[in-house]
């Protein structure tokens, strides 16, 4: 079963394969860094919530 794509999926599947690849690291990043931190699109953009 595969999993569904998550608003920022879409998003950053929108850019150049050079792009994702930069665009996935800066995700992993921060899901590192702030695990619990919620992710959603706001004002067209991805964005990160914590607290």
């Amino acid at each position: 079963m595969e999993k569904e794509l998550s608003p920022i999926d879409y998003y950053i599947r929108g850019f150049p394969s050079k792009v994702q690849e930069l665009l996935q690291q800066v995700r992993e990043t921060i899901r590192n860094i702030a695990p619990e931190a919620k992710e959603k699109i706001s004002y067209g953009i991805p964005t990160f919530y914590l607290n």
